[in-house]
């Protein structure tokens, strides 16, 4: 067995614990569960298409799905939820995190991937420039325009207290960025604007992730 290995790794150019060559910016990225991710190009940067979806860390371990609104409350670490806990959302829309996921040093993002900054996202909105809000939605979902390709969907959010909130009305991303004890910066898009809002918000928040190549 040790041999068939050997040989099926010469063959590939790999050698035992070599990790595979990073994707090219525009071919799919693929997470931990093996779900696969579109990937785009804005400016310097390349962004999932998508939200995440995952529900392991990079190390494989499971990040707990949390379903009741009185537990998700009490968290200081990691978790997820679809939205109103219907599996159904979870391939439309992707995942809600908390933002102790998104901080979780095991990595949320596949490897060579990571939870975009703050830092990230302000140099996103500088790239698209004019009405950065319109041209990250969705032309489908909320009629936005996507030129930037990110297909930003209104997710909606899930609240500190655990209940759900504004799918279809706005879409809430977090990034990996603190702003002390309780709180983190986020950005977010609304049904009725073009765009691009920065917030700070509680960490028990429940919001999308894009991810962003190394």
């Amino acid at each position: 067995m040790v041999r068939i290995l050997s040989i099926l790794l010469l063959s590939t150019g790999l050698s035992a614990g070599t990790p595979p060559e990073p994707v090219a910016c525009g071919e799919p990225v693929t997470d931990i569960d093996g779900q696969a991710y579109g990937t785009v190009r804005n400016g310097d940067q390349c962004w999932m298409a998508e939200n995440l979806r995952t529900g392991r860390y990079r190390d494989g371990t499971p990040i707990p799905n949390v379903t009741e609104s009185a537990r998700w409350a009490r968290l200081a670490s990691g978790a997820w939820s679809n939205y109103d806990n219907q599996v159904a959302n979870d391939t439309t829309y992707g995942k809600l995190y908390n933002w102790y996921a998104v901080a979780d040093k095991r990595g949320l993002c596949p490897a060579g991937w990571h939870v975009a900054t703050d830092a990230e996202w302000t140099a996103l909105a500088a790239f698209i420039d004019i009405d950065p809000g319109h041209n990250m939605k969705s032309a489908t979902a909320w009629n936005g325009l996507n030129a930037s390709g990110l297909n930003a969907l209104p997710a909606g959010n899930r609240r500190v207290e655990g209940g759900f909130f504004n799918i279809g009305r706005s879409a809430v991303f977090w990034t990996s960025t603190g702003n002390g004890a309780d709180m983190a910066w986020s950005r977010s898009l609304l049904s009725s604007y073009r765009e691009l809002y920065r917030y700070t918000n509680n960490k028990k928040y429940g919001y999308s992730v894009r991810c962003v190549m190394d």
